[in-house]
């Protein structure tokens, strides 16, 4: 990877990477188990996210300049590597899919039913395949005056929303017990796990740039974003009607408007979220390409990138057949995929190094 990143352009993708796709259905993720006291689910999966950080960055500190590849290889051998390699271009093959089936069931239900859910995952794509052939430098770019806009947007729709708050729907603030704020920690912590794209970003960090400062920022920054968002619901919606919308801050969105002025707010969320989540596709897709090269040992990259964008789409468009089986997965079986990978296989490597490591001292 010979793209340079600095640490603002790396913490951005860490943003992006998870953002996206979480700030659309955070409230009903979270809401359902820890009520008015979901604010403290967030800052509980934070906290844990911030060590799940801390364990990817470590791997990558023991072996500073190397590619996850090398390290996988060092540590537990050639064939080891290309076994855990080819198991990371799935994962990413499969988050990155996954956020396809979102974006589209997104835009079928809410902004234009009547347009199949192909046409909006192909042309996402085709966006998403230009930027990975102009590379890392150029997404990094790219992605960094999105996620201006998009914080900027976040940090507007909370101004706008000051009238239409309610404090009272926070109270009581510690009333839920420990047990449904840690439940409802579960799908944040996994959405901020994802955190370990560290790997693929880390060894294209400009010499004398921090991997574990860049990935904690990223983790603090879309902590602070996730919460902000939470609040914004909370202080609209009473926790019981937020479990009943699909898309609550979608729907937060709608209320904003200033008479004369701005009537309606969220064709402008839309097109800010839909620029976020071609960034979103653009590194998991990237991160499945560049895992399959590596461990293949494919130097010319433009057909794979075709065939895994091919692949993507047609496995996105005929994965599930409806809004609910496509709920069902986010909520049961994503999860425990996502804590697989950002979770127990950076937890076994980081083990393994520090055996190795006291093994060569001994």
């Amino acid at each position: 990877m010979e793209a340079k990143l600095t640490e603002w352009q790396v913490v951005g993708l860490i943003v992006s990477t998870i953002l996206p796709t979480a700030v659309l259905t955070v409230p009903k993720a979270v809401v359902p188990y820890s009520l008015q006291s979901s604010w403290l689910s967030i800052l509980a999966a934070a906290a844990l996210a911030l060590v799940v950080a801390r364990v990817a960055c470590a791997v990558c500190e023991r072996y500073p300049g190397q590619t996850i590849f090398r390290i996988i290889e060092r540590l537990l051998g050639k064939t080891a590597a290309m076994g855990i390699g080819l198991l990371l271009s799935f994962y990413y093959f499969t988050v990155a899919f996954y956020v396809l089936c979102q974006f589209s069931d997104f835009m079928t239900a809410t902004v234009m039913p009547e347009t199949p859910a192909v046409a909006f995952q192909i042309l996402l794509m085709i966006g998403v395949v230009y930027a990975i052939y102009l590379g890392l430098e150029a997404i990094a770019k790219a992605n960094n005056l999105v996620l201006i806009f998009s914080l900027f947007t976040l940090c507007l729709s909370a101004v706008l929303l000051f009238k239409e708050a309610h404090a009272g729907y926070l109270l009581p603030l510690l009333e839920m017990p420990f047990p449904n704020i840690i439940m409802g920690a579960y799908a944040p912590l996994g959405w901020l796990s994802e955190v370990t794209v560290i790997w693929l970003l880390a060894p294209s960090l400009v010499s004398g740039g921090s991997v574990r400062k860049t990935a904690c920022l990223g983790v603090l920054i879309t902590g602070a974003a996730l919460l902000g968002v939470l609040l914004e619901s909370l202080l609209v919606y009473e926790p019981y009607q937020l479990t009943l919308l699909n898309y609550p801050t979608f729907n937060v969105f709608r209320k904003i408007g200033i008479e004369g002025v701005l009537e309606r707010m969220d064709p402008f969320f839309i097109a800010v979220w839909t620029s976020s989540v071609m960034m979103k596709l653009t590194v998991f897709v990237f991160g499945a390409v560049y895992c399959l090269c590596e461990v293949l040992g494919i130097r010319h990259r433009g057909p794979v990138l075709l065939a895994v964008a091919l692949l993507v789409t047609v496995y996105a468009s005929a994965s599930w057949e409806n809004s609910a089986q496509l709920s069902l997965y986010g909520k049961y079986t994503f999860p425990v995929f996502v804590y697989m990978f950002n979770i127990v296989i950076p937890i076994l490597l980081l083990l393994v190094a520090s055996i190795k490591k006291r093994s060569i001292k001994a």
